[in-house]
């Protein structure tokens, strides 16, 4: 059975920038992977569909033009490559979490004193809302996003051994 898939295709107005980065925004949260210059796609759900007609009434209210198809592909090759351009996106990212991640287990093993401790969480806290939110906009999710979730989980377990060995904790 093919794939249904949805599609976004606009023009923006060049003047002010900010609003091709609003767009841009909005296609990023919910997991739009662009095939070319203004032309973006999601796989057809209700939600998605709903959502690119959202950023399409947006564009036309900016002066904007937008259309909203639904398509499959043409063939098996395409679709496959329209899916390994979406795991490519979910992989890249995660691996920039993953690269804060290292730095920040480096940092933690260099020094552990309560404060570095305080904003060691803290970041792990904010890699973690990006790992979760990379989760719910990846449509094909790349294995390096099982392995940034492993990984926070062992930050997480270490600074909490850490911070219970902190003076004056029981």
């Amino acid at each position: 059975m093919k794939r249904e898939w949805v599609l976004l295709v606009y023009k923006i107005p060049s003047h002010p920038t900010r609003l091709r980065a609003q767009v841009w925004r909005k296609l990023q949260r919910c997991g739009a992977i662009y095939l070319q210059n203004s032309v973006s796609i999601v796989p057809a759900t209700s939600e998605l569909a709903e959502n690119m007609r959202w950023i399409a009434d947006e564009i036309r209210e900016v002066g904007g033009e937008a259309f909203v198809f639904r398509a499959t592909a043409t063939s098996p090759e395409e679709e496959g490559q329209i899916e390994r351009l979406f795991a490519a996106a979910s992989r890249a990212q995660a691996g920039k979490l993953l690269e804060a991640l290292s730095a920040l287990e480096r940092r933690v093993r260099r020094t552990a004193g309560p404060q570095d401790l305080d904003e060691a969480e803290d970041e792990v806290r904010r890699i973690r809302q990006a790992a979760l939110k990379l989760r719910l906009r990846s449509h094909f999710p790349a294995r390096e996003e099982d392995a940034l979730h492993k990984r926070l989980r062992a930050v997480r377990e270490r600074l909490d051994r850490q911070a219970l060995r902190r003076p004056g904790r029981r």
